[in-house]
């Protein structure tokens, strides 16, 4: 059971009703209002600086196919060499890596090596389920279920960086709800602050979305409020770099971009070589991850505007081929067309023709493009 002194007040109150009340803590509830005139405040501190800070959550979020994991596991490398700017360098640190995609063997192992980790530095949680005294069998970690003994085994190692990876492998409830997503985050929050930990949860962007780029990853809006620092990732079709964008940071200045290439290489596994990618820091970029995205979305516009006027095109010269048993004149497909236009309308019908969509009988006479065993209307 969850101890709930590991978790929110609002979890609290929820797993004691679902107990009943025959199991809540005897004593009386006391509320107190702390002056806050003694209090001097602390300093931030960073497991990178200006990017991740100690003690909450940072959130890595991008579409699939970005190389998430494969950043994570450069970062990790400079972790466990103490590499990193801010209050860990000079520190070789400990990471714990809860993965629920990857592998640990054939993706998570040869992926760090790549990466030039220390391995001695880095631990993979792994869960089992004693069905009884003679049988255990593997399972997933259950954040609601297992968050006291994480935080025991996080001491225990001594680890400074926890990284789970996508976090939503490991919640008991719907993504999209913002009271279950802070059912699931509040509590490690919490952890994090208790044991001033980074902690990095990894999520998705949507499979599609309007508005800011931060305001992408998959999920209840939860998600974005929850974390104090969120890097957002995108790949830039041109040159194939993939840049990182601190997209919100609560104890800074966010709008910091690295860029990053993924290149493959072969690492030495037991039995052969396994094919990974490694991540290659190129330094702070020009551009951010918001102006990959504008890039993208106004690109979309323009193929979505290209394709509506090709679609158009092609109606209106099977429309006035059927209306008047022949081929349509370039005079009357301008003709439906508003001036302006002309010139895209020009373009599109040579490469409607290119394409085998319409077909030029004469010179400016057109039809729309039939296969040979296609009937007539």
């Amino acid at each position: 059971m969850t101890d709930p002194s590991n978790v929110t007040p609002l979890d609290t109150r929820r797993i004691l009703e679902a107990l009943g009340d025959e199991r809540r803590p005897s004593g009386r509830r006391k509320l107190s209002a702390t002056s806050l005139a003694g209090r001097e405040g602390e300093a931030t501190e960073w497991a990178i600086d200006r990017m991740v800070p100690l003690g909450v959550l940072t959130a890595l979020a991008g579409r699939a196919g970005i190389a998430k994991s494969t950043v994570l596991a450069l970062l990790t490398a400079y972790w466990t060499h103490g590499m990193l700017p801010g209050d860990l360098k000079g520190k070789p640190t400990n990471v714990m890596i809860v993965s629920g995609e990857d592998d640990i063997d054939r993706q998570l192992v040869p992926r760090l090596r790549a990466a030039g980790a220390d391995m001695d530095r880095v631990r993979a949680l792994e869960v089992t389920l004693e069905r009884s005294e003679d049988e255990e069998v593997p399972t997933v970690l259950d954040l609601a279920q297992d968050l006291g003994d994480l935080e025991a085994l996080i001491q225990e190692t001594d680890t400074r960086i926890l990284i789970v990876d996508p976090i939503v492998s490991f919640i008991d409830g719907n993504p999209d709800r913002v009271k279950e997503v802070r059912n699931a985050l509040d509590p490690l929050a919490a952890m994090a602050r208790r044991l001033n930990i980074a902690v990095i949860v990894v999520g998705h962007f949507r499979k599609s979305g309007a508005g800011p780029a931060g305001d992408m990853m998959s999920g209840s809006h939860a998600w974005r409020d929850i974390v104090r620092s969120l890097i957002i990732m995108a790949k830039d079709p041109e040159s194939d770099e993939r840049v990182t964008t601190v997209d919100k940071l609560n104890y800074g200045k966010e709008g910091l971009s690295w860029a990053y290439n993924v290149e493959t290489v072969d690492v030495p596994v037991g039995g052969g070589l396994a094919a990974v990618g490694r991540a290659v820091l190129t330094g702070e970029s020009d551009t951010s991850v918001h102006d990959l995205i504008d890039r993208e979305r106004e690109g979309a516009k323009v193929r979505n505007a290209k394709y509506n006027l090709a679609h158009a095109i092609r109606k209106v010269v099977e429309a006035v081929q059927v209306a008047q048993e022949g081929s349509v004149s370039i005079e009357q497909i301008y003709a439906a067309f508003p001036d302006e236009e002309q010139n895209a309308v020009r373009t599109n019908l040579s490469r409607l023709v290119k394409r085998n969509d319409l077909a030029r009988t004469t010179h400016g006479l057109y039809e729309k493009f039939r296969l040979p065993f296609e009937p007539e209307d």
